[in-house]
């Protein structure tokens, strides 16, 4: 997996119709931080004592699905706004095509991209795709987690997997998973390892130590916006699943006891209600609805639209979703 930091330093990064610049800034500096020692491709005595993560092995466990979309809808309906959280310079180049395929759109400039709503938190996992990507040289199609608070950083999987095996991703739909624990993340397509990471080896680059989103992008080169556009980049699954021993026990299902009833107390006096509190400040991976309220910089902003803030979604910066009052 490589890396591509991304702070609050510069508010503007994920405006509307400079997202593109983000993705081609995040590739190039992920092909110079990204090094071949972080390839450990380990015997068998270093593997994960519950298995060879990134191959279909046997396992007295059963998943739990934390997250799925198959992108059932009707044919040009956008992503499930309930499961995904779409720019709005995004939102007409994101569609269904009825038959459960969602196709991201690059016609110019401007890259696509969505993440899912609701941040990821668990301690080990697994991340399954299908996804097929166009094949223009000029594009630069993502799949990437994304870490949470203040300097959190993107971890883009199809980079690395397309240099350890540059035609794997080649032609047609293919299945890229992840598997991860508390010390090893491992990356396979079609059921092959491709490569494998130990958060040793990562340090504070390791997204998996807390909570993260899951989003996809595509984005065209520079050199190549005289090329035939639009390029398309297809999904027809994302999940994500966590492993429950089956050994663990049932949950009860004994009814609930009902306290005795006892008399409501007596009322109290009634007093002035307090003055109503000032709204919360915005924060970053925080779930708004239209109509709630913030604080930024001392100025309030009422929520035009339902979103999940990213780090770079700060009120000042997108007009389209908050509005000063």
């Amino acid at each position: 997996m490589h890396r591509a930091r991304h702070t609050g330093a510069s508010s503007s990064a994920y405006r509307p119709r400079q997202i593109v610049a983000v993705v081609a800034a995040a590739a190039g500096l992920a092909t110079a931080i990204w090094l071949p020692s972080r390839l450990d491709r380990a015997e068998a005595n270093d593997l994960d004592r519950r298995g060879r993560p990134g191959q279909s092995t046997q396992r007295d466990t059963d998943e739990q699905v934390t997250f799925e979309d198959r992108f059932a809808g009707r044919r040009g309906n956008g992503a499930d706004r309930d499961k995904w959280a779409v720019p709005a310079d995004s939102a007409r180049a994101v569609r269904l095509d009825g038959s459960g395929t969602l196709t991201l759109v690059a016609r110019g400039s401007d890259a696509t991209r969505l993440v899912t709503r609701e941040p990821i938190e668990q301690e080990q996992g697994r991340l399954e795709t299908r996804i097929k990507l166009p094949e223009s040289r000029g594009a630069r199609p993502a799949l990437f987690l994304a870490g949470a608070g203040e300097g959190a950083t993107e971890t883009d999987l199809l980079g690395p997997i397309r240099r350890v095996e540059p035609r794997a991703l080649d032609r047609g739909f293919h299945t890229v998973t992840v598997e991860w624990d508390a010390e090893l993340a491992v990356a396979s397509v079609d059921g092959d390892e491709v490569f494998r990471v130990r958060a040793e080896q990562a340090g504070d680059q390791w997204v998996f130590d807390g909570p993260f989103v899951v989003g996809m992008s595509l984005g065209v080169a520079e050199f190549a916006r005289r090329s035939v556009f639009p390029q398309r980049m297809q999904v027809d699954l994302v999940r994500v699943s966590t492993e429950v021993p089956e050994s663990a026990p049932p949950a009860s299902s004994a009814p609930p006891s009902v306290e005795p009833t006892t008399p409501p107390p007596a009322a109290e006096p009634t007093t002035p209600p307090p003055p109503p509190a000032a709204p919360a400040a915005w924060e970053p991976f925080t779930l708004y609805t239209a109509g709630d309220k913030v604080t930024f910089d001392g100025v309030q902003y009422e929520v035009k639209e339902t979103h999940t803030s990213l780090p770079e979604w700060q009120p000042p910066a997108v007009p389209n979703l908050f509005t000063p009052l």
